[in-house]
């Protein structure tokens, strides 16, 4: 029986390796995924004329919220405790046509406390980020959603109430 156990441990951890290596190698960014096909590389680029297009970009929906879950928002808010000790900004793009990025900047008061890069790979694309909050930093938070060139998307506030 102690074999058998060690077979099956030894085929869970064998298919874990081989797809976490398969992930890698496909360029899987972790909590970021399409809502959508890709496009290709042909169509990429091209409006319905063939003139080259430009990624217009639009955030569809963005939250601050406890948790992601499935990459889905948990218990979205515009306050929380200090006993929260972790908020996430989620974001779902829209609107890109060659692979690009956005960036989440968190702001405490008006310091920059965090900026995280985020990629976006599809013309319809789900990501977040996190940042650690302290007991102390109560106050006022905003996250500016930033797209290339430094174009503000959106901005979500949000106050650390006790």
């Amino acid at each position: 029986m102690k074999g058998n156990r060690n077979m099956k441990r030894c085929f869970v951890v064998c298919f874990l390796f081989s797809l976490i290596t398969f992930l890698a190698a496909t360029g899987v960014p972790y909590a970021a995924s399409p809502d959508t096909d890709r496009v290709t590389a042909s169509q990429a680029g091209q409006k319905k004329n063939g003139a080259p297009e430009q990624d217009e970009l639009a955030i569809a929906s963005a939250a601050i919220c406890w948790d992601i879950v499935n990459r889905e928002v948990v218990d979205a808010g515009e306050s929380f405790p200090p006993s929260v000790e972790r908020l996430y900004c989620f974001t779902k793009v829209t609107g890109a046509t060659t692979p690009t990025h956005i960036s989440h900047v968190w702001y405490y008061g008006q310091s920059e406390r965090a900026r995280v890069r985020l990629p976006v790979n599809s013309a319809s694309w789900r990501t977040y980020s996190s940042k650690r909050i302290q007991p102390r930093e109560i106050g006022q938070w905003f996250v500016k959603i930033v797209g290339p060139g430094g174009k503000i998307l959106k901005t979500l506030s949000f106050a650390i109430i006790p």
